[in-house]
């Protein structure tokens, strides 16, 4: 017990700008809205702005499961690769995203946080699926909620020709509503705070276990 206060202590001391948070805004997570042809592969982003300084994330992303199959993931510029755990199976009512840092410190990038590569299927009839985002939880790493706007994306499915004539609505009346939601409102979302936690612990753990082996370097180097 001894031994694991004496690491936090080192970790605290001599990394004093390990927990810096920056001052917080409203961020900004969005689906990027595209268009696609029936039997094609169509890839929607998920982004970040005006990120505040964000540890860890995680968010629901629905879609018309009769019109579109999502096939592939992949990583954005935001997280790294092992920050980030993904489903065992993208056969779900929901893809779930999670990721922790697996450092104490913040990260203040924006860019995309993942890509979904969908399938649009033969069958699927013309018109717009929306991709909604569902944010379950975001903090910074000193846990606490990061407010977000959320936008809501979208894939067009148009005609396989352009033999038709002209027959739009007018208006742009598809266009995605954006609600606000906080962190913290319940979702009915099976999350388990328990992750956050054990995933802080691995980074104290690293971050100490670091600290110590440097000063032992340091000593040896006397």
């Amino acid at each position: 017990m001894a031994a694991v206060l004496c690491m936090l202590s080192i970790l605290f001391l001599s990394c004093p700008g390990a927990l810096t948070v920056k001052a917080q805004g409203d961020a900004k997570l969005a689906a990027s809205a595209v268009t696609a042809e029936r039997n094609s592969t169509v890839v929607v982003t998920v982004a970040l702005e005006e990120n505040p300084g964000i540890w860890g994330l995680k968010f629901k992303a629905g879609y018309d499961h009769s019109a579109l199959t999502l096939q592939s993931v992949a990583n954005g510029s935001v997280f790294e690769e092992s920050d980030i755990v993904l489903p065992g199976s993208l056969d779900r009512e929901q893809f779930v995203f999670v990721a922790a840092r697996d450092e104490l410190e913040n990260i203040t990038a924006d860019g995309n946080i993942i890509t979904l590569s969908f399938l649009v299927r033969e069958d699927a009839a013309e018109g717009t699926y929306p991709i909604t985002l569902e944010l379950t939880q975001a903090i910074n790493v000193a846990s606490e909620d990061i407010k977000m706007t959320v936008t809501d994306g979208s894939i067009t499915v148009s005609a396989d020709d352009t033999d038709d004539t002209d027959d739009t609505d007018g208006g742009e009346s598809d266009k995605p509503a954006t609600e606000v939601k906080t962190a913290g409102t319940k979702t009915g979302d099976d999350s388990n705070p328990l992750l956050w936690i054990v995933l802080l612990a691995v980074a104290l753990a690293g971050g100490g276990i670091f600290c110590v082996l440097h000063l032992r370097r340091k000593n040896k180097d006397r």
